[in-house]
């Protein structure tokens, strides 16, 4: 995948080549980015949750989106507006709104060139030399003396 800066995975090492910043490889589970959370939802499991409500068409970045919003059925819960690129299907822009209707959170794209040498450009990357792996000081674990007992419908339990 390519976006802004580039990264590569192989296995549980992730590479990070970010422009200003010298490239490092860390140990994880997922890359950390700037995209916005929506973009890894399952939304077969969003939707019992919320509604999915088509409301038109625009153009952002020189590109047409379909616009979507995304909205919570219970009206506790977040909601968002995305602006889909029609032919590639990627967001271009991601409002997170409060109950109210206010924006808390906006990711948006203002330039997007789609190229077609990236497979080649891929294929390289593939064969680099990764960057030196970062040892991270592992830290003492939190016990916490409660446990939930109670989650909301749709919601799990990721760590303790």
């Amino acid at each position: 995948m390519a976006r802004a800066g580039k990264w590569y995975s192989a296995a549980m090492k992730i590479s990070y080549f970010e422009p200003g910043l010298e490239p490092f490889t860390l140990n994880g589970d997922y890359i950390v980015d700037s995209l916005p959370s929506l973009i890894y939802t399952d939304f077969k499991r969003l939707s019992p949750y919320y509604d999915f409500i088509s409301v038109g068409r625009t153009r952002i970045a020189d590109r047409l989106c379909e616009v979507i919003r995304v909205v919570a059925r219970d009206g506790t819960r977040y909601s968002y507006i995305v602006w889909m690129d029609t032919e590639s299907k990627l967001p271009m822009r991601v409002d997170l709104l409060d109950r109210d209707g206010e924006t808390l959170e906006q990711f948006r794209v203002i330039a997007f060139n789609v190229n077609q040498d990236i497979s080649s450009s891929m294929q390289t990357l593939a064969k680099a030399n990764l960057p030196p792996l970062l040892s991270v000081p592992v830290g003492e674990k939190a016990k916490f003396s409660w446990t939930p007992t109670w989650l909301p419908q749709g919601f799990s339990e990721v760590s303790q």
